[in-house]
């Protein structure tokens, strides 16, 4: 109840959190406990006062002598407080700017499997480049020079690139103190459609805020750059390419490309879900400083689909954006390549421009050793657009797995798989013949025992449910239940318009199916999802499991290989794959041959590299 005489706050006003506020802290000030502040104040007072009279005229004095008084010829504690905080600043502000290029630990990424370096940023005044020796190459001199002013705010200290659309200019901002800018602009021999381009870009950059793009702050008119500035962050790091060229061996080792490939994915992923693709991912346009990785240069911003002048780089552009656009799946395209140039040496034609395609494992001997990157590189470059990874999502969920073998045939060290499209293996099969093998030892009885397909179809790993997919949640209630019970939840949901385009409900009903023991009717329901879902991995997958209950050991293989292809990064359909080729062995009765001689297998046991390193002899 109110008080009569008061009128109760509004709600929203009386909730209202209290604003920040300051509190004094002088450490150069005598820590006396107890004294009031404004009682301390009073006696300092008093002693410049005292002080001040004890300096004044005395009796005596010459005459014109004026006496010293006034308040001003001592500090106050006011005054005292105030230059302790501006003592505190600058020290602050000193140390901060000192401690701009001191080098720090590097990071750890991609699940605590690779350790980016630190990179020393570089000095501003090394990226600074010659303008003469671009106008021997044709190109048209800045229309900006050192010491030039930008709406008065900009100076202008030189050039640091040139790039599709112009001089690229770093400037040092006088609104604040010690920033480094880049203002980049257009040439005025432009065509309309680069021009169009340019305000474009401006229209992405204004409503882009990701930690992994660099920042934009301003947007500038000068009627001696025609098109304006866009005015950003200045990242003063080397690119990918340079870290490149700067090794002995001028490639990145695959684990530290993978790394620095994860860490701009998600700003990839972020333009995606605005409805835009970047168009131009390349070493060029990937800047590493300090433990930060940065995307730079969105000039070639477009929307999904979008037409007219796409730009993009002659080998890390996909071939069918000419003819049907920009994609996610272009972009996808530019990911791979970029990848392949970080790790390998790709073929360039004349004009150093790389050539289309991979070199094959039997060439590159980096793909010989780690044949899932291969697999993982020919399917994000795919030269049919719908045979490559789906989203930035699907194909950092393979770079994991990929990361991981390398690293555990590299080092040996076994990371968990935190990111998978499979459950874990849920048994083991093959052991009993250990077991057997003891047996045998011990009362000189012979058993011969035989790996089944059931046991191994037991064994191996689930696919878990696409969450994506608009039955994921109805099958997800589904999954405790008997496989009878499953069947007939299935088979109403079927009947719903709501999930007609799921793939995992008729999949559903194939697993169901299996575990029915159906697997002649599974055999036939897949056989009617072909045309849909063939080029599913999860039908490869069923079909493979169901080929082999069947004991096709030949069509398994096929499914389960096509498995591979699609998601080189998982080690279930490895896993599917080897226990294949031991059926396969077993059935044409050589599970107990030595099919390569002891000498050899010694020695292929131990290769890491390639045939090349084995022993002539052997």
């Amino acid at each position: 109840m109110t008080h009569p005489d008061f009128e109760e706050l509004p709600e929203d006003i009386a909730d209202e959190a209290p604003g920040t506020q300051a509190v004094h802290f002088d450490p150069f000030a005598d820590d006396d406990d107890g004294v009031d502040a404004g009682l301390d104040a009073l006696i300092a007072d008093l002693g410049n006062l005292r002080d001040q009279h004890d300096d004044g005229a005395t009796v005596g004095s010459p005459v014109g002598t004026a006496a010293v008084t006034g308040p001003d010829t001592a500090p106050t504690a006011a005054s005292i407080r105030d230059d302790t905080s501006a003592r505190a600043r600058e020290l602050a502000l000193s140390t901060f700017r000192e401690r701009r290029g001191a080098e720090r630990g590097g990071r750890t990424v991609a699940d605590g499997m690779v350790n980016l370096p630190f990179i020393l940023p570089a000095r501003p005044e090394d990226a600074l480049q010659d303008p003469a020796a671009a106008a021997q190459k044709g190109i048209p001199a800045p229309h900006l020079n050192p010491g030039d002013m930008v709406a008065g705010q900009y100076e202008i200290l030189g050039v640091i690139a040139h790039g599709g659309m112009g001089w690229i200019y770093l400037a040092n901002d006088h609104f604040v103190s010690g920033r480094l800018v880049v203002l980049k602009g257009m040439q005025s021999e432009k065509s309309a459609d680069e021009m169009g381009a340019a305000v474009a870009e401006r229209e992405f950059l204004a409503d882009i805020t990701h930690p992994g793009i660099v920042k934009i702050y301003n947007f500038i008119d000068d009627p001696r750059v025609p098109g304006g500035f866009i005015v950003m962050e200045y990242v003063g790091g080397p690119s990918l390419r340079s870290r490149r060229n700067s090794r002995e061996n001028h490639v990145l080792p695959i684990d530290l490309a993978i790394g620095y490939l994860i860490e701009v994915l998600p700003a990839l992923d972020y333009l995606h879900s605005r409805g835009v693709v970047y168009n131009d991912l390349k070493p060029d346009n990937i800047i590493v400083t300090e433990d930060q990785v940065k995307l730079i240069d969105l000039g070639a911003v477009s929307g999904i689909g979008a037409y007219g002048f796409i730009y993009g780089t002659k080998g890390f552009q996909a071939p069918e954006v000419a003819s049907h656009g920009p994609s996610v799946a272009s972009d996808i395209y530019t990911i791979g390549r970029t990848l392949a140039a970080l790790t390998v040496h790709l073929p360039k034609d004349d004009t150093g421009a790389y050539l289309p395609g991979l070199p094959s494992p039997s060439t590159e001997p980096l793909f010989r050793k780690h044949l899932s990157f291969y697999r993982l590189l020919r399917r994000a470059t795919n030269e049919d657009p719908t045979q490559r990874f789906r989203d930035i999502a699907e194909m950092s969920t393979q770079l994991y797995g990929v990361l991981r073998e390398v690293i555990a045939i590299r080092t040996g060290e076994q990371f968990p798989a935190q990111h998978s499209m499979f459950s874990p293996q849920r048994t083991t099969f093959g052991t009993k013949h250990l077991v057997f093998r003891t047996d045998q030892l011990i009362d000189g009885i012979d058993r011969t025992v035989r790996i089944t397909s059931p046991e191994v179809v037991s064994a191996l790993p689930a696919p878990l449910i696409d969450r994506t997919d608009v039955g994921a949640g109805m099958l997800s209630g589904s999954s405790y239940t008997e496989p009878q019970e499953a069947l007939e939840t299935l088979r109403q949901a079927m009947k719903t318009p709501e999930y007609e385009q799921s793939a995992e409900i008729p999949l559903g009903v194939v697993r169901a199916m299996l575990d029915l023991g159906f697997t002649g009717q599974a055999r036939s329901w897949l056989s009617s999802l072909e045309g849909r879902l063939g080029h599913d991995w999860r039908f490869q997958w069923y079909s493979g499991v169901t080929a082999l209950l069947l004991d096709d050991y030949v069509s398994a293989q096929k499914h389960f290989a096509a498995v591979l292809s699609i998601l080189p990064g998982e080690s279930a359909p490895k896993l599917a794959l080897a226990a294949v080729d031991e059926l396969i062995l077993q059935q044409l009765g050589h599970h107990h041959s030595a099919l390569l001689p002891e000498k050899v297998a010694r020695a292929a046991s131990l290769l890491s590299t390639s045939l090349d390193a084995v022993d002539p002899e052997v």
